[in-house]
């Protein structure tokens, strides 16, 4: 709320209210020395419908939606929840996922269904790690450090679900093994 109240303050005032992504559209008007506020407020998400989810259930999907606080439509909210919907697949191998959505908007009570539409794609798999630059430490000892690992005679029973995270985490533990073993320049 402006301390002085004049025109010169409305852009201030739609400025906050827009950056609250709360409304859909805000216009301030100054008339006798008084702002007049008139707002259109985003649809609330009255329920959420999804179509070909495997692996993820409808259930899990709603509750990451309850978490995100994912209640009003509006573009940051949609595009933050599709991102995290995508990191949860990712977690589990799948890093093609396409997921849109269409919706239907009841006027009368300025209430949303959205219907999401994922394409869940296949697992992807780790076919070869390829180490290169390890002139010091053996390719061996390095695989043996990771937790990303490939399909083999020697571990037939190895997760090669190709994990982003677990590739992050993989490239730490190699910079790691290597300063451990006295090369504190390490770069992965």
């Amino acid at each position: 709320i402006p301390e002085n109240i004049d025109i010169e303050n409305t852009n201030d005032i739609i400025k906050v209210l827009n950056q609250s992504n709360l409304f859909s559209d805000v216009k301030v008007k100054f008339d006798n020395n008084k702002y007049i506020i008139i707002v259109k407020e985003f649809p609330n998400i009255n329920k959420l419908y999804f179509d070909k989810n495997e692996r993820l259930k409808d259930e899990d999907l709603k509750l990451l939606a309850a978490d995100l606080d994912f209640v009003n439509y509006n573009s940051a909210s949609i595009n933050s929840y599709i991102y995290e919907v995508k990191k949860i697949y990712e977690s589990f191998g799948y890093n093609n996922v396409t997921i849109e959505y269409s919706k239907k908007l009841y006027q009368d009570t300025n209430t949303i269904d959205l219907f999401f539409d994922i394409d869940e794609g296949s697992i992807t798999k780790i076919n070869q790690i390829i180490l290169n630059g390890n002139n010091n430490i053996s390719a061996q000892e390095i695989l043996q450090t990771i937790d990303s690992k490939t399909k083999s005679i020697r571990n037939i029973f190895a997760n090669n679900n190709f994990k982003p995270s677990i590739v992050e985490k993989d490239k730490y533990l190699i910079s790691d093994y290597y300063k451990n073993n006295g090369f504190l320049d390490i770069s992965v």
